[in-house]
């Protein structure tokens, strides 16, 4: 299996500021588990703009996570997928020299993707990153390791469930019948009650904390930034970097994420994240059940919004987080090669990469809606309370 020449954005750093140029890269070679992707689709994730905020990406990189493309050619050991299918997965973007989704051809790991369910738009499945992020978060034996089968006699508590991954999250766990505690701004009620969750209290509500407790709910499984009420359980959290000193010792706290899944060593914004095995497996079965919960109508996608430009338009995509318009809905790109007018262009976009990016702390807890930031009890401050209750 021959490699690839592509178009592709990549990271490069002028005068101690990165950019994003439009260029021609090298794909590396394909492993035998391998498939090289002609991309025709590449959602914007808030892993990619906060990645390229944090100035610690090498030149030459590839951003870009949930990818959509047709196969082109297929590795030794590869019997899942075949030339011709149109699949959706994940890429481990910004890490590995030339592979990432915003690019002509990107590399995918047959386990780490699905073919796409003849009734399913193709926008609509650019889920995988958030919705795989979710259910490790959720079954990972190093995360919550929740018992599948024990459904309704497990209680999960989901702070900000109208956020991308907390959306997956309900909806996943209603998929195993388990019953579904979330919180979230008061217009998003509708919502979050019709992907699955039981009940549903306003984080604006000075006493969210007291309300939680009066539900009289077992919860020993917190998944994002809420503990639970007796001080005991389990706290899975989507930043790794968030500071838990002040959470009681009795809580286990761990993190949710998909790069332990790709089966090589990942940093991210600092953190170092080593191969698990476990969560590859568990990542093959999320994949082998989501064309199916797709095709059925049990997990819905996030509202899906398709820029103009192609990867031309990556640059307004970043843009739609700075004037305070954290979005509630999903950005994704229709690739189209570059040239080197656009290249250039995208250069002065984003050499204003402070300003565009002024909103990066929405993206950094993954809420997209203004309101889940004006919380009156902020996640920290329900960690703290419940947790050392």
């Amino acid at each position: 299996m021959n490699s690839r020449v592509a178009n592709a954005l990549i990271v490069r750093t002028v005068g101690g500021s990165s950019s994003l140029v439009g260029s021609d890269i090298q794909l590396p070679e394909p492993k035998s588990n391998h498939a090289i992707i002609r991309v025709i689709y590449v959602a914007q994730n808030y892993t990619n703009v906060r990645s390229f905020h944090s100035d610690v990406l090498e030149d030459e990189r590839v951003l870009g996570c949930d990818f959509l493309g047709e196969v082109e050619a297929i590795g030794s050991d590869v019997s899942r997928i075949g030339r011709g299918d149109v699949i959706s997965g994940v890429a481990c973007g910004g890490d590995i020299m030339g592979v990432g989704g915003y690019g002509q051809y990107t590399l995918a790991d047959e386990r780490l993707c699905f073919k796409i369910p003849p009734c399913v738009p193709y926008g609509d499945a650019t889920v995988p990153f958030a919705a795989c992020t979710a259910y490790l978060g959720l079954f990972s034996k190093t995360r919550l390791s929740i018992d599948q089968k024990r459904g309704p006699d497990n209680s999960v508590l989901i702070w900000g469930g109208s956020s991308c991954v907390g959306r997956f999250a309900i909806q996943i766990a209603a998929v195993y019948k388990f019953r579904i505690l979330t919180t979230c701004g008061s217009r998003s009620f509708d919502l979050v009650k019709s992907l699955g969750a039981n009940h549903v209290l306003d984080h604006y509500d000075g006493d969210v904390i007291e309300r939680i407790r009066n539900l009289e709910l077992t919860l020993e499984y917190v998944f994002d930034t809420v503990g639970s009420p007796s001080g005991k359980g389990n706290l899975c959290t989507i930043s790794p970097e968030k500071d838990t000193s002040d959470i009681a010792p009795s809580t286990n706290v761990t993190n949710a994420s998909v790069w332990r899944a790709f089966l090589q060593s990942h940093w991210f914004n600092g953190v170092f994240f080593a191969p698990s095995v476990n969560e590859h497996e568990i990542a093959a079965r999320f994949f082998d059940d989501l064309p199916k919960w797709l095709q059925d109508g049990i997990i819905k996608p996030n509202n899906l919004r398709v820029l103009k430009g192609g990867l031309g338009g990556v640059g307004n995509g970043f843009e739609l987080d700075q004037h305070g318009s954290p979005i509630g809905y999903k950005v994704a790109y229709e690739i189209e090669k570059l040239d080197t007018k656009c290249g250039l262009d995208l250069l002065h976009v984003m050499g204003m990469r402070k300003q565009i990016l002024s909103a990066i702390t929405v993206q950094e807890k993954m809420i997209p809606f203004t309101e889940e930031l004006k919380s009156s009890a902020s996640p920290e401050a329900v960690l703290k309370k419940t947790l050392n209750s």
